[in-house]
């Protein structure tokens, strides 16, 4: 039988917690997705492109953060809850029956001590901030090994939360495990550290987290469908000008003078054109 803090017996739930982690924040970004989409961005008048991404640039931070306040806003109301209830957990890992007698042995009672960490330097009074690193016992409950970067506290959510996955990335460290498991037929290939990404090894998943686990955002902006949606039919454009007495009466002038010279060109030219057809037609007659 493994010993209650024994890797072995935790690591399976440390695991499994940590993929729900991951489904959720998945879920989390999907759903916000989902209702970001469904909304409508609408201007009264066509705007610039410059003004156009400096708008959306701005929203778009506001919607990042937002989702990640919300989820971690929820995430520790739960956790602050569990904490203040002093919830037993199921690995006893907080907590540790004992039987206390009384009157000679003759009657018993059940109570719950709060674990000891860290070698005795803390309990789990403070479930926050006690933990030690994760560990394989012998039959002894003696060491035989720790695990780098994993953590064992009172709460297996607040210690996985306080660890890394550096162990994952080494492929001495997932043989070290698997020495100490019964069954070695399986072949553990280590995570590969050379992929580009924001997280390190050594990065915990509470760093993770506060992020969402998300290794980038892809986000595309295009003012030419804003515009192909927003883009004017027509444009029509007029002056204004205020009403200027000396204007007005220097264009009346400028109209009689120009009627002016143009009868002058156009009467006597008109006036030979019909006397040339009245003496025209009496030579005829």
């Amino acid at each position: 039988k493994l010993y209650y803090r024994d890797f072995r017996r935790t690591s399976a739930y440390s695991f499994q917690f940590l993929s729900q982690l991951c489904r959720l924040s998945q879920q989390t970004i999907d759903d916000a997705l989902l209702t970001l989409q469904s909304r409508t961005y609408i201007t009264f008048t066509l705007i610039s492109k410059e003004l156009f991404l400096q708008q959306n640039q701005l929203s778009i931070q506001q919607f990042q953060s937002s989702i990640i306040n919300d989820f971690l806003f929820t995430f520790n109301f739960i956790q602050s809850a569990t904490h203040a209830n002093g919830l037993l957990s199921n690995t006893l890992t907080n907590y540790q029956f004992r039987l206390v007698s009384f009157l000679d042995f003759f009657y018993y009672h059940l109570t719950t001590q709060p674990s000891q960490y860290n070698q005795g330097n803390c309990t789990c009074d403070n479930p926050t901030k006690c933990f030690e690193l994760s560990a394989i016992y012998n039959s002894n409950f003696t060491i035989e090994f720790q695990v780098p970067g994993f953590y064992l506290g009172c709460y297996l959510t607040d210690s996985l939360l306080q660890s890394t996955l550096e162990c994952l990335y080494s492929q001495q460290c997932l043989k070290q495990i698997q020495f100490y498991y019964s069954s070695t037929n399986y072949n553990l290939t280590p995570l590969n550290s050379t992929l580009p990404s924001q997280y390190k090894p050594q990065t915990t998943v509470q760093q993770m987290l506060n992020q969402l686990m998300l290794e980038q955002w892809l986000i595309t902006i295009s003012y030419e469908n804003y515009y192909q949606q927003c883009r004017p039919m027509q444009c029509q454009y007029s002056y204004i000008r205020s009403f200027n007495i000396l204007y007005t009466i220097t264009t009346l002038l400028a109209i009689i003078v120009g009627l002016q010279k143009a009868l002058r060109l156009l009467v006597p030219n008109f006036v030979r054109l019909i006397r040339r057809k009245k003496l025209a037609t009496t030579k005829g007659k």
